[in-house]
């Protein structure tokens, strides 16, 4: 809830994935998809393959971003105060949103253990809401958290290849995308 403090906020728990009622609707809706239609497959949203380049895929894990979990947790307008008004519950907030958005990709991966070409979590949708600011101090910030966490976790070589995504106009951001720590591996 909006209003919340940053102790609050940390202390929210991560899910047991595997045991949510809405994990297991999507596992049976696309178990009724195989069976209705066995040539047309969809990939999950999270783990699938990518077309990066003429023909050439690559299998990804995407991490949830923060901007994009906020305005889903929060609502737009709240979340978007919160980040520019409340930077101690901001950073809380970023906290948490890495915690639910690894450990959601940790549990899909072990539905679907594929090997990891491609990094796609890096800004996200609603990005092209903040302003350059508050982008560096959020999104940039997600995006070199994320790229440790995969190194670490997944043992990915420093020129693993990323994404860089922002669902509108974002002229506005096109100097601090140039500033990006990871420039050199976003590649998508």
């Amino acid at each position: 809830n909006a209003g919340m403090s940053p102790a609050e906020v940390s202390a929210i728990p991560i899910p047991d994935w595997k045991n949510l009622p809405q994990v297991h609707e999507m596992f049976q809706s696309r178990e009724r998809w195989v069976k209705a239609f066995p040539d047309d497959i969809p990939p999950f949203s999270n783990v699938s393959q990518l077309d990066v380049h003429a023909g050439e895929k690559k299998w990804f894990l995407g991490f949830p971003s923060f901007v994009d979990l906020g305005i889903f947790l929060l609502g737009t307008s709240d979340f978007l105060a919160e980040l520019g008004m409340e930077s101690e519950l901001a950073e809380a907030l970023l906290d948490k949103s890495f915690e639910l958005s690894t450990s959601y990709l940790e549990f899909m991966h072990s539905v679907y253990p594929i090997q990891m070409e491609l990094l796609l979590g890096f800004a996200g949708d609603t990005a092209c809401l903040l302003s350059p600011s508050l982008y560096k101090k959020y999104s940039v910030r997600w995006d070199a958290m994320l790229f440790e966490y995969v190194q670490n976790r997944y043992g990915c070589a420093e020129n693993f290849p990323c994404n860089l995504h922002s669902c509108g106009p974002s002229v506005h951001l096109y100097d601090a995308w140039g500033e990006h720590p990871h420039n050199d591996n976003i590649v998508v």
